[in-house]
């Protein structure tokens, strides 16, 4: 065996690449770089359009059973998770009993995004609830949501947000910057923001640096283990083109706190989501006129040219490839 097969085998990552739309096969290299690295490619267009934006219970049930039988994961590697567009968000949710069935531990989830995902929604799973489906599980401590500074917050009671639990410690949350936030109920004292009157103040990062900003994760992690999971459109548009608003953060940023976290505790995985992908809606009249409602509000309706912007999210996933590569598990 010579030293490039040994160093082939010694590859530290399990990789999936869940294939929900083409935006991960638009990007050439990022794929190559994937090959090399052994990647598991999971072919799931057929189910890709019911499961954009959000699905129900009965589809969810058998994305997962698909999942059980194609997702990989190995309890001995950090394992990394490709899957296309921030619409499939929610598919972070349906990963995360895979993780705990391998582990068997309680973890705490860190979440960049430039949305809270955390909209109270019952009869279904949305990119932009999924968090309240993480925080029933017994093994998820909490989830640490950071970088949001989406209108999300602009009267966040009225979008449905799940401010309660922000009061019970499962979810905290520090925006990359936002104005305070007009309230109608009165919320106890918690780490994410300090209300006077009926505006709740954010403890804003914007004006702290990476250090500092990762001291105050690091206080709110009471677990040895982490999960991390990564919406790109928390990036500057100049790191990333994605189907949403984009925040501020710097993919620099993110990726010397996710260091000092993997210095810090155990990483069982990794998921990566935020590539621009055309929407796509497939089901009955109804659900498709919804999900397309959805995005008039949103979403910039201008399609992109996937081609184009392949260029820049593709030198950001070979960047995150190759980081998540050092991490030692």
């Amino acid at each position: 065996m010579n030293f490039l097969q040994e160093q082939k085998n010694d590859n530290r990552l399990q990789l999936n690449l869940i294939h929900l739309d083409n935006s991960l096969k638009f990007q050439k290299n990022f794929i190559s770089l994937a090959k090399e690295n052994s990647a598991n490619e999971i072919e799931a267009l057929n189910l890709a359009s019911h499961l954009r934006l959000w699905a129900k219970d009965n589809l969810l049930y058998y994305f997962s059973d698909f999942l059980k039988d194609h997702l990989v994961i190995d309890e001995k590697k950090l394992n990394v998770t490709f899957f296309g567009s921030g619409d499939f968000h929610h598919v972070t949710a349906l990963i995360l009993p895979f993780i705990i069935q391998k582990f068997r531990k309680n973890f705490t989830i860190i979440h960049f995004d430039n949305h809270p995902d955390w909209v109270k929604d019952k009869n279904r799973l949305h990119c932009g609830s999924w968090v309240n489906r993480a925080i029933t599980l017994p093994e998820v401590d909490k989830v640490i949501t950071i970088g949001v500074s989406s209108k999300d917050l602009n009267f966040p009671e009225l979008k449905g947000a799940n401010l309660r639990a922000l009061e019970d410690n499962k979810v905290v949350l520090y925006p990359f910057y936002h104005d305070p936030s007009f309230v109608f109920s009165n919320y106890k004292i918690n780490e994410s923001f300090e209300q006077k009157g009926k505006k709740l103040f954010w403890k804003n990062i914007d004006k702290i640096d990476f250090n500092d900003l990762f001291l105050k994760i690091k206080k709110q992690i009471k677990t040895d283990s982490i999960y991390i999971t990564f919406d790109k459109d928390v990036l500057l548009k100049q790191d990333a083109e994605t189907n949403w608003d984009q925040g501020q953060m710097s993919l620099e940023t993110i990726i010397n706190i996710v260091k000092l976290l993997s210095e810090n505790y155990k990483i069982f995985g990794i998921d990566v989501t935020g590539d621009y992908s055309k929407p796509i809606y497939t089901g009955d009249f109804f659900t498709t006129f919804m999900k397309r409602a959805e995005i008039l509000i949103d979403q910039d309706l201008k399609v992109k040219n996937i081609e184009n912007l392949s260029v820049i999210n593709d030198r950001a996933n070979q960047k995150l490839l190759n980081f998540f590569k050092q991490i030692s598990f």
